[in-house]
């Protein structure tokens, strides 16, 4: 009852019939005047009450639009106007205008409103596809949609303050269950059975593999699995690349109602051995072909399951059972009566890298990965047709996401090759296959910069940067190879992997146009940020440094039993990601460094990223050639040390190169305190 002013998101043509409808009281809108001015429709709109914003910006018709608002809520109409101004050209929420805070009248009783419209982004009625609006099948029929309400907000509400209440809505939107929420193996098993004959998925030696082997070979191995099953077992290791083998022991894993946990085959004996006890694990399933060629030390207590030997000694009542299984009904019910229907049951367990101390067990839920991956095609504007490189090794989180969940959840053709190193290879699977979507960390871009032709990276639409920081010289050189600029992607481990990704303005120019300059980009949908003091935690405001806080549907249900470590990084459901950073108005993340990669130098905190990036400027080099460290000293608190290997300039000209570019002279290590190594040490990913 009484005057209402309405702030919801602006995402497709038709928001406003959307918005009356779930309203149960006459709405009158704010429309732009070219839209109001059309001869068709201005008798319409003149008679519904809407007013004109005026785009030409004239001070006289401002006031006369503010005026028109006043009146409207005066009187006690319900009105709604959309504070960013546009519709949504890349399917995130850009910055609210502050003009609806000098539209409320004097009463007191005007009630603000706060709204979000969710899942309409993609719609043949939103952006999603183009500049133009042209007729086209929906992607979903009918197409999902969701219009949410919060609660009032206080009369002197900031632009700021009101974008964050509908970011909240967004996010509780997306934490909920989308329609037809499967875990992963019961979604895929439901794809599987409708369409037998279609292959997904292949190594890059050529060998494809149809729906129908898939699920009958991933079933067979479930029933071997609970055949020899230990009482009590929950987790199942793998050692396995990245494969067609790899993604078929984890939904064999899943199907047996247990938990698969890819084993990082690069790290040491300590760290598999404290995985394995971490998780009481008893078998891990890998090949001896693959063990020959790298060297894993596993407990010897450890079963090992060889692939090879099992597929010639399968038990025939497996496989029977397996083809039963596939073709009676309610099978998924009876064979994982425990997680067929759950969507925030455990996915698999993620050990992080250990780089900070004793590595952590990650427990990831399926509506973790589920949300994540929405939010990530969505802004990111993949569609059925495309196809994908799978290298990135799936025990690291962006290549579980991307190289595992992503084909069978959205049924993207996948093309696995085992090690994202052999440049040569990628290059020419990817010409092979046409494939139009690549995930790498920059490491590996730089890889393919230097030794992939532009001809055989044409097919590539997007190519997905993530795991750290990707330098512009490393975007440009990959740019320059493949015509396609990479989008860099900000995440961790514990939100499944992804927080943000860095698109450009408008969704037809990804991969033409770079992002925001220094930003790591947008929050995808659904996830929020908060920035805090790093000692007080108080939260601090628009664009000051601090650090940085996230919460959303991607946030981990938290260490594998360690409540405590647990509880020191999540609290009220915000995950401390131990990076300090600003968001500014449109919600983009600049990060200025890792708290816990600072020096405090003559009282000053120096960053030991932003020195690296100098360095490498100074070097002209996409490579990965230096690292910077600090190291106790008597007269200035802390001092820098550049640890590199085979530099192509000598230490004083690296210096005199980055003062020339106004590195300030406190980030300037000294020339003694560089030194030479063979080699930089690198983690799996």
């Amino acid at each position: 009852h009484g005057p209402v002013l309405l702030l919801p998101n602006h995402v497709t043509w038709v928001d406003g019939m959307l918005i009356t409808a779930a309203t149960s009281r006459q709405v009158k809108f704010m429309i732009s005047d070219d839209y109001y001015n059309i001869r068709l429709f201005k008798p319409f709109f003149k008679w519904l009450g809407f007013i004109p914003v005026p785009e030409a910006k004239s001070r006289k018709a401002i006031v006369e639009c503010i005026r028109a608002a006043k009146e409207s809520l005066e009187a006690g109409d319900v009105l709604c106007i959309f504070p960013e101004g546009q519709l949504t050209r890349s399917g995130v929420m850009s910055e609210f205008k502050n003009g609806f805070t000098r539209m409320l009248p004097k009463r007191d009783d005007v009630s603000i409103i706060p709204m979000y419209i969710g899942m309409a982004w993609g719609s043949v009625l939103s952006f999603r596809f183009g500049k133009k609006l042209r007729p086209r099948m929906p992607q979903h029929l009918p197409y999902p949609l969701s219009i949410s309400f919060g609660e009032e907000l206080k009369k002197d509400v900031t632009s700021e303050e009101a974008r964050c209440a509908v970011r909240y809505l967004e996010m509780e939107t997306e934490s909920r269950a989308y329609d037809d929420e499967l875990p992963l193996h019961a979604d895929f098993f439901k794809y599987a059975r409708r369409h037998p004959f279609t292959s997904i998925m292949q190594d890059s030696t050529g060998k494809t593999i149809s729906n129908f082997n898939v699920l009958l070979r991933s079933l067979a191995l479930k029933n071997y699995l609970q055949k020899t099953a230990e009482q009590g077992e929950k987790y199942i290791g793998i050692v396995l690349p990245t494969s067609v083998a790899g993604s078929l022991s984890a939904l064999a894993i899943m199907y047996s109602d247990k938990i698969p946990v890819f084993m990082n085959y690069t790290a040491s004996a300590d760290a598999l051995a404290h995985a394995v006890q971490k998780c009481s694990m008893k078998r891990v399933l890998t090949s001896k072909r693959f063990l020959s060629k790298v060297k894993v030390q596993l407990p010897a207590d450890v079963e090992l399951i060889y692939l090879e030997d099992l597929a010639a000694k399968m038990p025939a009542a497996c496989k029977r059972q397996a083809f039963i299984s596939m073709i009676l009904p309610g099978s998924m019910k009876r064979m994982c009566p425990k997680s067929y229907s759950d969507i925030r049951s455990g996915a698999t367990v993620l050990f992080s890298s250990g780089s900070t101390g004793t590595p952590k067990g990650v427990v990831l839920t399926h509506h973790n990965f589920t949300s994540n991956l929405s939010g990530l095609m969505r802004v990111c504007a993949v569609d059925k047709g495309d196809s994908l490189l799978g290298s990135m090794p799936m025990f690291h989180c962006f290549g579980f996401l991307s190289a595992f969940w992503m084909p069978l959840s959205q049924h993207n053709k996948v093309v696995y090759h085992a090690d994202p190193l052999e440049a040569a290879k990628i290059g020419k699977l990817v010409e092979q296959h046409k494939l139009t979507i690549m995930f790498g960390t920059p490491t590996f871009l730089g890889g393919y910069a230097r030794k992939c032709t532009k001809e055989q990276m044409k097919s590539l639409r997007i190519v997905l940067s993530g795991a750290e920081k990707l330098r512009q010289n490393v975007a440009e050189a990959f740019y320059k190879m493949s015509g396609t600029y990479p989008i860099e992607a900000y995440g961790a481990t514990e939100l499944s992997p992804a927080i943000s990704v860095n698109i450009p303005n408008h969704v037809w120019e990804l991969g033409k146009k770079q992002g925001k300059k220094d930003s790591v980009g947008h929050p995808i949908p659904g996830v929020l940020t908060r920035v805090v003091h790093p000692k007080s935690g108080e939260v601090l405001n628009c664009g000051d440094e601090g650090l940085l806080l996230i919460k959303g549907p991607n946030v981990m249900q938290g260490y594998l039993d360690e409540a405590e470590k647990t509880a020191a990084v999540l609290v009220d459901g915000w995950y401390n990601t131990g990076d300090l950073a600003r968001v500014d108005k449109d919600g983009y993340i600049n990060l200025t460094g890792r708290l816990s990669r600072f020096s405090k130098v003559a009282g000053e905190m120096v960053p030991h990223g932003a020195v690296e990036d100098a360095i490498h400027e100074a070097l002209e080099t996409e490579e990965l050639r230096a690292v910077v460290v600090g190291k106790p000293d008597a007269k200035r608190g802390e001092k820098l040390l550049v640890f590199h290997m085979e530099l192509n300039k000598t230490p004083a000209d690296v210096l005199a190169a980055m003062k020339e570019k106004g590195i300030p002279n406190l980030w300037l290590p000294k020339a003694g305190d560089f030194h030479l190594l063979n080699e930089i040490p690198l983690l799996g990913s």
